[in-house]
């Protein structure tokens, strides 16, 4: 998703320095296997960024999981073709299925569920970071968890506390929000 919003900023931004590019000549297509994209965020987060999305003339597919690529395109599960001239393929945020019998307890996504300090449940020496970590949501939403996403990793809140055992000196602040980045001007 967030890839789309770069291309297509980037295509209009080419236009602004005199390129003869138009919005009606790109064509990008999300799709996206589940109910709704940022699927790990809330509900109105996806629809929001839905809404940005096609206002850029994107088009997002749910429920659509691609079966095959050829030169013409993808093929979808119920037999339909998107034709690309160009395709991209990305792969979510599904984390390795060898995290899952390392003896950490992860979720879903094989994504190792952490603490506020980002160690595992299991193992305070372990820590997890980035796509492999089920983070909780720190801002005051018990039980609730931050999405795994490059808007969490790069958030000018992101870091985290070393354990009180480990022989740092400064503390750094802990994970505190979950932005999206997708406006007039960020893709």
């Amino acid at each position: 998703m967030e890839l789309a919003a770069e291309i297509h900023h980037t295509w209009c931004e080419i236009r602004n320095y005199g390129g003869n590019l138009f919005p009606e000549q790109l064509q990008i297509v999300i799709m996206e296997g589940g109910k709704r994209i940022l699927g790990g965020g809330p509900e109105s987060l996806s629809k929001f960024a839905t809404s940005e999305l096609k206002e850029r003339h994107i088009e997002v597919r749910t429920d659509c999981f691609i079966k095959s690529v050829n030169k013409e395109g993808f093929t979808l599960n119920d037999g339909s073709l998107i034709s690309a001239d160009i395709k991209i393929w990305t792969a979510g945020i599904k984390a390795p299925d060898w995290l899952s019998k390392i003896g950490l307890s992860v979720n879903d996504l094989n994504q190792i569920k952490v603490n506020e300090q980002l160690q595992s449940l299991e193992d305070v020496n372990v820590m997890a970071l980035g796509d492999c970590a089920f983070c909780p949501d720190t801002t005051g939403n018990p039980g609730k968890y931050l999405a795994a996403t490059a808007q969490v990793s790069s958030s000018s809140d992101f870091a985290f506390r070393f354990p009180s055992s480990c022989p740092v000196t400064d503390p750094v602040p802990f994970l505190s929000s979950f932005r999206l980045h997708i406006n007039k001007q960020n893709g």
